[in-house]
């Protein structure tokens, strides 16, 4: 058997970013590298629109919808159009009309209403947006008279008029489904109010401030507004805001954005200029998160007069032309025919080592190829020829976080780059064809999902799916590794290279034959490169071979792989559980089976999934919630109290008297039903007795719950227990819990979930048992017996004021070992 070979993963943003690019770009989020495009590959400010092109677009800019007819109304559907300096307009057969009476049917109202001394209705002068929220109203910003009308979508009747924040000139508007965002260039902010609301300013960072938003669009639950810096860098970001907070994000590989359209809560359309009003406009599709812009595709869009970007209600987008309404069409994007990414020094640690292979996962579409150069030495190049790497295309502009380093000519832990220049030959060989291994053949086993944790994701690049190419190092022994990958491609697809991994040192056959073949160093290297035809397949046999024993290990094997492992000990894991979770879960499946439907395999299973303390009590420990009184005071319940040894210490009498709000919701529900058949049969029999009727029975109906001490407490106590977790609860956690005890547990049994993550706090959660109580308190909460002694004296809190006067002894108990606790609910 061969020594199995050491791996060395390149792979990852962080990674890819810091390796020397050319004519390449790193999707992020998903760690892969392509081709630039050739609007990627232009550098920052190279085709920037004048300021003149952009005053022009903003000016042209409204916005539009699709609305539905009234109930009563038969028709399609209408496109209202606010247009700039003009007022309302709807798209009929010969394409925009001003909105008339006449034209929206009959029966409708006037528009907002006859203008004072005048026939022509008042409606907007200068509308500047125009949008729809969930419940039917259209919010239209008219900047002629700087105020936010709120109109019906069935007749545009007006329903509200919203005056703008003090001092504020609102520029443009957004709806959410909690209430409105408008930007002000003038003031540079934004301002945010919720439906029936005050305006706020909305907070958002300081290095943010030398700003003006532009743009604003509603994207359900949250509302996104185009920042614009207004000293014409090339940065340009996305304020995504919701009712409560605010998020920033820089908006990658755009110069120039003006436009939005969101095409659901995910995808958000960005349109970029190029030209005036009228020409070409490219619009991107981002995937929108709460706090991360990711790229997706790119649309195109003809004859765009600048005015309003919409959607239907299927999500269709569209963008208004000088007639009509023009599909948003998506673009296949242009890519550039070759790229070069090199990496930085590989370092193995290990003088005169012999690289063994290298495997690359990759995304080949038809017309596309790779090719692989590789490099090794035993030293660094001096640092004086050390140069810093290119960074993808689209990122040159991009600005330092806060608190990051700065610039310095090491590329990626201090190893750099191996050439001194980018066209450097020397010392480069060529790897060769590369060999097909299918998706992931280099690994001991095939992940079950395509999803690598080393930062390798599957990606759907034209069409083509993920795989391994192999490709066998021929350089002579070095203790760093250099390669040097070009891309190629037609100009309609990219290939995508998710992560290499380079395997060292070699593991020859040729150290099995007898020296002779090792003899002359020539013949040795064609010897070995040679039996590398079959080294391959049998060190990977030998690679699965030895890692068999891990498959089977539920701490060792792929986290993919344990839904497989926990499937022969018929568990089956929610894709909702954490790692740890599932691992603890299958390595303990034994233990759970032995203890199943018991109290500690239940505190098991359940500290397992919540990843807490747990513990379980049952209601039968659980002691009886009234106290004992040394003093003057009696059961407030009972008419005349009842085994009463001494002025008030009650012996006998009911074992539980639990208060009304203490029963629980069916007891309450009996109770109130026998008390209504009480006064019921009370009414029933009075209106007897006026009518002279024979009066009803005067036997009582039997009350709904069992008036023996014995009898009541078993009600109340058999079969019953409550699990105490000592964390947050959470929707998604509560589930995981209240199904696994629900399968776990005893058929006949009935449980509660407690969970105690607000006990005891001295700047931590700290807890003494389950929780202590310290201050005002109605009455001693229960305690479990043989459990949490604090001393012969158990309870901690204010007496309750009905008691009078003498001293509490406990809740719990008379004499020392049983002490008590507080257990909240």
């Amino acid at each position: 058997m061969l020594n199995a070979p050491q791996t060395y993963l390149l792979g990852g943003e962080s990674m890819w970013a810091n390796c020397d690019h050319r004519n390449t770009i790193v999707i992020p989020q998903s760690d892969v590298v392509l081709l630039a495009s050739s609007e990627q590959r232009s550098g920052p400010g190279e085709h920037r629109v004048p300021q003149w092109v952009i005053e022009g677009w903003l000016a042209a800019r409204s916005g539009a919808v699709f609305l539905q007819p009234a109930v009563d109304q038969c028709g399609p559907e209408w496109v209202l159009l606010a247009a700039p300096e003009v007022g309302l307009m709807h798209l009929g057969k010969d394409g925009w009309k001003p909105l008339s009476n006449a034209s929206r049917g009959p029966g409708w109202p006037e528009l907002f209403g006859p203008a004072e001394g005048g026939e022509r209705p008042v409606g907007p002068t200068d509308p500047a947006a125009l949008a729809r929220d969930r419940c039917g109203r259209l919010w239209l910003l008219d900047r002629g008279t700087n105020r936010v009308l709120a109109l019906a979508e069935t007749d545009l009747s007006l329903l509200d008029i919203v005056a703008p924040p003090v001092g504020a000139s609102l520029f443009h508007l957004g709806v959410a489904d909690w209430g409105l965002l408008a930007a002000d260039r003038v003031q540079r902010k934004l301002w945010r109010a919720e439906f029936d609301g005050e305006w706020e300013e909305v907070p958002l960072p300081p290095r943010f401030g030398d700003f003006e938003p532009i743009a604003v669009e509603g994207a359900d639950s949250q509302a996104v507004a185009i920042l614009r810096p207004v000293d014409g860098s090339p940065d340009s970001h996305l304020a995504i805001v919701t009712a409560h907070e605010q998020h920033v994000v820089r908006i990658p590989g755009l110069e120039d954005p003006l436009a939005l359209l969101s095409l659901s809560a995910e995808d958000l359309l960005i349109g970029e200029v190029s030209g005036v009003p009228g020409r070409p406009m490219l619009l991107t599709r981002f995937k929108l998160q709460p706090t991360a812009l990711t790229w997706a595709e790119e649309l195109r869009v003809l004859g765009h007069d600048g005015r309003a970007l919409l959607r239907d209600r299927e999500g269709n987008g569209f963008a208004t032309t000088a007639r009509g309404l023009h599909g948003l069409l998506f673009s296949p994007r242009t890519y550039l025919t070759n790229g070069t990414v090199e990496t930085f020094a590989l370092d193995s640690e290990i003088y005169g080592c012999q690289w063994h292979r290298i495997f690359l996962d990759l995304c080949l579409p038809q017309g596309t190829s790779v090719k692989i150069w590789s490099r090794t030495e035993d030293s660094l190049p001096p640092e004086e020829l050390w140069r810093q790497p290119h960074k993808p295309e689209g990122r040159e502009s991009e600005e330092e976080e806060e608190g990051d380093q700065e610039d310095d000519p090491t590329p990626f832990d201090g190893l750099p780059l191996g050439s001194p220049h980018r066209d450097d030959t020397e010392g480069w060989l060529p790897v060769g064809e590369l060999d097909c291994r299918g998706a992931f053949g280099d690994r001991p086993f095939l992940p079950f999902e395509r999803d690598s944790e080393e930062g390798g994701k599957e990606q759907d690049i034209g069409a083509a799916p993920i795989e391994t190419y192999e490709g066998l190092i021929k350089n002579p022994p070095g203790r760093y590794l250099w390669l040097r990958i070009e891309l190629r491609s037609g100009s309609r697809s990219s290939p995508a290279l998710s992560t290499i991994r380079a395997t060292f040192p070699r593991p020859s056959l040729l150290s099995l034959l007898p020296a002779f073949w090792r003899r002359d160093e020539t013949v040795a290297l064609q010897m070995d490169h040679l039996l590398s035809l079959f080294e391959g397949e049998i060190t990977a046999t030998d690679s699965r071979i030895e890692a068999l024993p891990a498959l089977f290990d539920p701490r060792a094997c792929p986290s993919e792989a344990l839904p497989w492992l926990a499937g022969f000990l018929a568990l089956t894991l929610d894709g909702a559980l954490s790692d740890r979770a599932r691992r603890d879960l299958v390595a303990n499946a034994a233990k759970l089976y032995r203890q199943r439907g018991t109290r500690p395999g239940l505190e098991l299973l359940c500290s397992i999934i919540a990843e807490c303390h747990v513990r379980i009590v049952e209601a039968f420990r659980v002691r009886r919630r009234t106290a004992a009184w040394v003093g003057v005071g009696t059961d407030p319940f009972d008419e005349a109290p009842s085994a009463i040894v001494g002025p008030g210490l009650q012996l006998g009498g009911r074992g539980e008297r639990p208060e009304f709000h203490h029963l629980e919701d069916w007891e309450q529900r009996l109770v109130l039903g026998h008390a209504a058949s009480l006064i019921r049969r009370q009414e029933e029999a009075q209106h007897r007795s006026e009518e002279g009727l024979a009066p009803c029975s005067t036997e009582p109906p039997p009350p709904p719950l069992e008036d023996d001490p014995a009898i009541a407490f078993y009600g109340h106590t058999a079969h019953r227990f409550t699990v105490y977790l000592f964390r947050r609860a959470g929707s998604e956690l509560e589930r995981l819990v209240g199904e696994a005890v629900d399968s776990w547990k005893p058929a006949h049994t009935i449980h509660q979930l407690c969970w105690l993550d607000a006990g005891f706090r001295v700047g931590a959660n700290t807890h003494i048992e389950f929780g202590t109580r310290i201050g005002e308190a109605g009455h001693p909460h229960p305690a479990v017996v043989e459990h949490s002694p604090i001393g012969t004296a158990t309870t901690v809190h204010h007496r309750p004021a009905s008691a009078g006067s003498g001293p509490l002894l406990g809740a719990d108990g008379l004499g020392a070992g049983h002490g008590s606790h507080s257990n909240e609910e």
